[in-house]
C-alpha cells in the first residue's frame, strides 16, 4: 500500500492506494492540521497506521518551499511551525519505506498530469486553498516535467487570494465571506488568470483546491467567458492533493 498525504494550512488528508499506476484511493482520512509539528506528525503517523502498518512508500505535499535536495521543508506562509522540522526522519523512524516531500502545487500538478487532466500540450496548474500555488506542466513524448511557479509569476497571488488576506480584507473568516464578496474576488481572479496565461504563453490552465471546489459554479462561469484561454477545474476534486502525493512516489522512485 502506498500512502499519499496532503498537508494544508487548515486540514490534512491521508489516503492509500495499492497501485501507483492506477490510483484507487482507500481509507481516506481528513484531520485538522496541527499548528505544532510534533502534534501534527504524531497524528499523521497514527492515521497512516489505520490504513497500513507497512507502507511501500509515502509521498507528502506541503504548502511551501522544499530544499534543492528535496529533504527539507524550508519555508511556508501557512505552516511556519513545520519549517525545518524532521518530517522525513520521523516517518523513516516509523516505517521502512521511502518518504518523499514536495511543494503541494508541484505534487498536485504531477497528479493532474498523470491521473487527472491529460493534456496533449503544456498547461498551468493552480491550487487555491488556504494559500495559492502553481506549477507549469510540460510534456516531452512520454515524459512529464513540473516546475514550481514562484516570482515573478505568482508574486502577488498569495497577497490577493490567500485565506489570511481575504479574512483581513473582509474582516471575517473565509467561511463567512458572502456571494457578492466572492464575486468581487473572482472578477479579479479572472483577470489574473488571463495575465498569467499571457506571461507564460500557455493557453490552458487547470485549477484545483478547496476554494475552487467551494466556488465551482462561479469558476465554471469564468472558464466559459474566455475565448482563447481554456480553463478547467480538476476532476480529482478535494482528493487532488493525495493523488498528487501518491503520483510523487511514482515520479521520485524513478529518479
Amino acid at each position: 500500500m502506498y500512502i499519499g498525504i496532503d498537508i494544508g494550512g487548515t486540514h490534512t488528508r491521508i489516503a492509500g492506494s495499492p497501485s501507483l499506476k492506477n490510483i484507487e484511493l482507500t481509507g481516506e482520512i481528513i484531520i485538522p492540521t496541527a499548528k505544532a509539528f510534533e502534534d501534527g506528525i504524531f497524528e499523521i503517523i497514527k492515521n497512516i497506521k489505520k490504513i497500513t502498518n507497512n507502507p511501500e512508500g509515502v509521498g507528502i505535499g506541503l504548502p511551501g518551499s522544499i530544499s534543492e535536495d528535496a529533504k527539507d521543508f524550508d519555508s511556508s506562509v501557512n505552516l511556519k511551525a513545520w519549517v525545518n522540522k524532521p518530517i522525513i526522519k520521523k516517518l523513516n523512524h516509523e516505517f521502512s519505506c521511502p518518504v518523499y516531500i514536495e511543494n503541494d502545487a508541484v505534487a498536485q500538478a504531477y497528479g493532474e498530469a498523470l491521473h487527472g487532466f491529460r493534456a496533449y500540450g503544456n498547461f498551468i496548474y493552480l491550487v487555491w486553498g488556504t494559500g495559492v500555488g502553481g506549477a507549469l506542466v510540460s510534456f516531452d513524448k512520454d515524459n512529464v516535467s513540473v516546475t514550481k511557479l514562484g516570482r515573478p509569476y505568482l508574486d502577488k497571488w498569495e497577497k490577493k487570494y490567500g485565506g489570511k488576506h481575504l479574512e483581513a480584507k473582509y474582516s471575517k473568516s473565509a467561511k463567512q465571506i458572502n456571494d457578492n464578496e466572492w464575486d468581487e474576488v473572482l472578477i479579479d481572479f479572472k483577470d489574473s488568470l488571463f495575465k498569467l496565461s499571457e506571461k507564460l504563453n500557455v493557453n490552458t490552465i487547470v485549477v484545483g483546491g478547496g476554494v475552487v471546489s467551494k466556488q465551482r459554479i462561479k469558476i465554471v462561469k469564468i472558464a466559459k467567458s474566455f475565448s482563447k484561454l481554456k480553463v478547467f477545474i480538476s476532476e480529482l476534486n478535494d482528493s487532488i492533493g493525495v493523488y498528487g502525493a501518491i503520483a510523487l512516489i511514482e515520479v521520485k522512485s524513478k529518479n
